[in-house]
């Protein structure tokens, strides 16, 4: 061993230089190397090292590109444990001469060797914290047991611990940092992504292939238990179409709004729609107003704009068309309307009607010469000829109660009418009009 003066510490030399060692033997309690010094004979040129404090054992290759490598006889063999490449700028750790651990300038590598190795962290409380198993290709996150499986490319199974009453724990959370664009555009974080897989029918029957699966589990404090749940600003955005229960299985679908929990109902097995109540078997969609309205709310209300209409003749912007399948057996309509009073009374300052309709020509529009028809147009059509037994504009059934009169008007003159010619208290009012002849024909009416 030759001593060092400069250094008081001894060096170990081997082939003049390729590996040598110091042993630092200066006062205790001092540092004798500064970080990044060169020692003579044992870190040369520029090093880049820590600072060395006192009783320090340094191995150092001398040589450029030299290898370190670290053996240990097992049973009369020399087998390597640990190695250090120069040229490749890695460190290998072995274990009974195969590889477990290699890390680079730059990355860090385990079972590189590709052998059926397991890897495992433990944390407080947590045995198999991260676990990779190596036969089975396998990764288990938080359990206290291997639960990993050839099946599962990754297992998420929570150790057993004791929960804080109403406090949250999560399996899995992501949660992206916010993301910062210095182009001036919105970026775009992608928190999860999920494909469906492609799966390949080679033998046996696939009875499913899921992309994602949820499973409902049992919430503390909670009345009802949410599978999915959306938190207030939630959004769901579609590129393509969407299905709801493509396999056209007996399943409900419901939406509750803040004061109806039957806002809007799917039944899958009825095949009905119910909107503000319950579905209907016999009724294909039931609207229900489940609360009382304000005396000026609707419960249905049918809006849009029409650019320039030009419907088809005996057709309009909506439409019930009912087609008869078979012979009628009863009373047949295509709608009917009820105003049904349930309760309270009906002062006699009151309009009551079943129906108010009404055409609308703000000023500036030009109609001089359309024809205005205040209530309906009715048509009958029938392609082969065939006519009814009896045809009818109007029908009433009042149970024999007498009419006050057939029209209401605000003044006698709103129809039209003129003083007639028999006597002064006859009235001429227009009945109809033949469209053909371009005749009007009138009726004569008087006042007692």
């Amino acid at each position: 061993m030759a001593t060092s003066a400069t250094h008081r510490g001894w060096k170990l030399k081997h082939n003049e230089g390729i590996l040598a060692a110091v042993y630092n033997g200066a006062m205790p309690g001092t540092t004798l190397l500064a970080a990044n010094t060169a020692l003579d004979g044992v870190l040369i040129g520029t090093p880049v090292t820590p600072a060395l404090a006192v009783d320090s054992l340094v191995f150092s290759n001398l040589v450029a590109s030299g290898d370190l490598l670290l053996a240990a006889n097992a049973g009369g063999n020399s087998q390597a444990w640990l190695w250090v490449d120069s040229s490749a700028g890695t460190m290998t750790l072995y274990a009974a001469g195969v590889e477990q651990l290699r890390t680079a300038l730059g990355s860090f590598v385990i079972n590189e060797g590709s052998a059926d190795l397991n890897f495992r962290v433990e944390t407080d409380g947590i045995q198999y914290a991260i676990y990779a198993d190596g036969g089975k290709n396998a990764l288990v996150l938080g359990s206290n047991t291997d639960t990993s499986s050839a099946d599962q490319l990754i297992t998420v199974s929570r150790a057993a611990r004791t929960a804080t009453a109403s406090t949250a724990y999560y399996d899995i959370v992501i949660a992206p940092a916010g993301a910062v664009s210095t182009s001036g555009t919105t970026p775009t974080v992608a928190s999860l992504a999920l494909n469906e897989p492609l799966i390949t029918k080679a033998s046996g029957t696939i009875t499913n292939a899921t992309t994602l699966y949820l499973a409902s589990q049992p919430t503390e404090g909670d009345t009802t238990n949410s599978t999915i749940f959306f938190g207030a600003a939630a959004n769901i955005a579609c590129t393509t179409s969407l299905t709801f229960n493509e396999d056209s299985a007996d399943i409900d679908f419901r939406f509750e709004s803040n004061g109806n929990a039957n806002m809007l109902v799917i039944d899958g097995g009825l095949d009905t729609i119910g909107i503000g109540g319950a579905a209907v078997a016999s009724q294909t969609m039931t609207i229900t107003n489940a609360a009382l309205v304000a005396g000026a709310g609707r419960i249905l209300k049918l809006a849009g704009t029409v650019a320039a209409p030009n419907h088809t003749d005996g057709y309009g912007a909506f439409e019930v068309d009912i087609t008869s399948s078979g012979t009628v057996a009863g009373t047949s309509a295509a709608s009917s309307t009820w105003l049904n009073f349930a309760a309270g009374s009906v002062p006699g300052s009151n309009i009551i009607c079943v129906q108010n309709n009404g055409i609308y020509l703000p000023s500036g529009i030009t109609a001089s010469s359309a024809k205005m028809i205040m209530g309906m147009r009715m048509q009958y059509v029938a392609d082969d000829g065939a006519n009814p037994g009896s045809l009818y504009c109007f029908s009433t059934n009042i149970f024999s109660n007498a009419l006050t009169a057939i029209f209401d008007v605000n003044a006698i003159a709103d129809l039209g009418g003129s003083t007639g010619a028999q006597a002064s208290n006859d009235y001429k009012i227009p009945l109809l009009r033949d469209a053909s002849a371009g005749v009007t024909w009138y009726v004569n009416v008087y006042h007692s």
